[in-house]
């Protein structure tokens, strides 16, 4: 039996991206190998042609902070779970609060919304994580192999339909174990 990389997932984590690769055939997989990587682009690395990456990251950024209509469409399926799906940035506001080589910003920060600039900038991973995935997304080779995806209908989907209880109760833990398997 040929076991050839299937998929493979990526998350923002401290000191990268934690990806874990899918190897099998066909829908089965046999087997998953966890990998840390430092940089976005070495998630394109681990890839073999034709193998898609899903990743935890908003992409197709909006001009405004406020809800795409796909996670519009996320908070719908997910119901009681739906706070899971957040308004990612704007792009502007990305922009602005993406730090120069120097470490300064980009543009001054009287020119940001200052409650949201200052929100952002506490979640530093966040910014860290959707600038390359928004960047490697609008070139042509990558619309191909690189996709957005969201844990939770991930496990609606494995749960055929079902939301599953909050990830961080022992029954929520218990269940996407279970799927998992």
């Amino acid at each position: 039996m040929s076991e050839l990389l299937l998929a493979v997932g990526a998350d923002g984590a401290r000191g990268g991206w934690l990806a874990p690769l899918a190897y099998g055939e066909g829908s089965d997989v046999f087997r998953v190998e966890l990998r840390l990587v430092a940089y976005f682009g070495q998630l394109a690395d681990l890839r073999t042609e034709a193998v898609p990456v899903a990743v935890d990251t908003p992409m197709g950024l909006l001009e405004s902070v406020d809800l795409r209509p796909c996670d519009k469409q996320a908070r719908g399926l997910l119901g009681s779970r739906s706070s899971t799906v957040f308004a990612p940035p704007s792009r502007p506001l990305l922009q602005c609060l993406t730090p120069t080589p120097a470490g300064s910003s980009t543009r001054p920060a009287s020119s940001c919304l200052p409650r949201i600039a200052s929100a952002l900038s506490r979640s530093a991973s966040r910014r860290r994580c959707v600038r390359p995935t928004n960047i490697y997304r609008s070139t042509p080779v990558a619309q191909a192999w690189l996709w957005e995806c969201h844990p939770e209908l991930s496990f609606r989907a494995l749960a055929d339909g079902e939301v599953l209880p909050d990830k961080k109760s022992v029954r929520g833990q218990a269940e996407r174990l279970a799927r998992l398997a």
